[in-house]
């Protein structure tokens, strides 16, 4: 195979794994990398997240201001981990999130951490001022749990159950699944 081939399959292949408006990976990229972590094994903590009242952000300011909230989030996302983390957009205002090789405590610290900066962060758009909370549902697969070929999948209900239980109880919140 030629150099010139090789290169245009891998920029196809990375513009389909990448989201086109925040840059970071897709939902496509997160269960690929869902599937080799269960392949790779390891103990991690998984959170779905998402911007809590969004569609009075898309209301109120318009949806380029909208677009602007997402792309602060991805970015705030992005530089809050680490090199063996991963962060993906998985739809609309949902993102995933997967830190690897922590205890379940100091993944919620992290997440609080976030959660908190966020909360106080500000977004300026056409001189407006928009401020945002994000609710977070967070799973902890041990070391021991990784070997399941259904883990992404069980992974993905499990914190999207705890995502719904941070929206019903209150929003702006860190609630685990089990």
């Amino acid at each position: 195979m030629d150099k010139a081939r090789i290169d245009a399959e891998r920029r196809l292949k990375n513009m389909a794994m990448t989201d086109v408006l925040t840059g970071v990976p897709n939902r496509r990229a997160f269960i690929e990398r869902c599937q080799f972590l269960n392949d790779e094994g390891g103990a991690r903590s998984v959170a779905i997240l998402d911007i809590d009242h969004f569609k009075r952000v898309n209301d109120t300011f318009g949806h380029a201001a909208g677009d602007a909230v997402i792309k602060h989030l991805a970015e705030s996302l992005a530089r809050s981990i680490r090199s063996d983390d991963m962060v993906a957009r998985l739809g609309g205002e949902e993102f995933a999130l997967i830190l690897n090789s922590e205890s379940k405590d100091k993944a919620h610290q992290r997440l609080e951490a976030l959660r908190q900066e966020l909360e106080q962060s500000q977004v300026t758009f056409d001189g407006e001022q928009i401020g945002y909370t994000i609710s977070i549902g967070a799973l902890f697969i041990a070391d021991d749990e990784s070997a399941s070929s259904d883990l992404e999948q069980a992974v993905l209900d499990h914190t999207d159950k705890a995502l719904y239980e941070a929206k019903k109880s209150g929003r702006n919140r860190v609630v685990w699944g089990v």
